[in-house]
């Protein structure tokens, strides 16, 4: 540390210049950490999935076959109508994100999800088909009962 006023050395200790007398200005060192850059590493390159459709080709043929089991059964009707329902919007979507229905100039795999996504879009609408005739069915059912338990009762 030096005097300002006359330029000789002085001791940290002290309060005046030895030489010329004049104040020592206390200045606190300041230390200066180093600064240390944080450089994030460079994310490692993701592969692309590929799944060309098929599990949702898979997805909408099991709730297609789903729809036409329980369309199968008057009683169980309304299930089969959602399940249809639900493979039918599935269908809606799977053209949407451009995924190919039926089998035409696709790759193998391709080819498999595009046969199940058209298979399933048909089983689909036969589901829906049979769950309403089913459900018909079971409302003509109910109203056959409640007419026939009304005449048996003399109303």
């Amino acid at each position: 540390m030096f005097c300002q006023n006359c330029g000789s050395e002085l001791n940290n200790t002290d309060k005046f210049c030895p030489n010329c007398g004049a104040p020592v200005e206390v200045r606190e060192a300041v230390v200066e950490e180093p600064v240390t850059e944080i450089v994030p590493e460079p994310a490692a390159p993701e592969e692309p999935v590929s799944d060309n459709g098929f599990s949702k080709a898979l997805t909408l043929m099991i709730f297609s076959i789903v729809g036409v089991a329980f369309g199968t059964n008057p009683y169980t009707s309304l299930l089969g109508i959602i399940f249809s329902a639900i493979a039918r919007g599935m269908v809606r979507r799977f053209r949407e994100a451009g995924y190919q229905i039926g089998p035409a100039g696709l790759a193998k795999k391709a080819k498999v999800s595009g046969i199940f996504a058209k298979v399933g879009s048909i089983v689909s609408i036969v589901g829906l088909i049979l769950s309403i005739v089913m459900f018909v069915i079971l409302i003509i059912i109910i109203a056959v009962l409640a007419i026939t338990a009304a005449v048996k009762s003399g109303r």
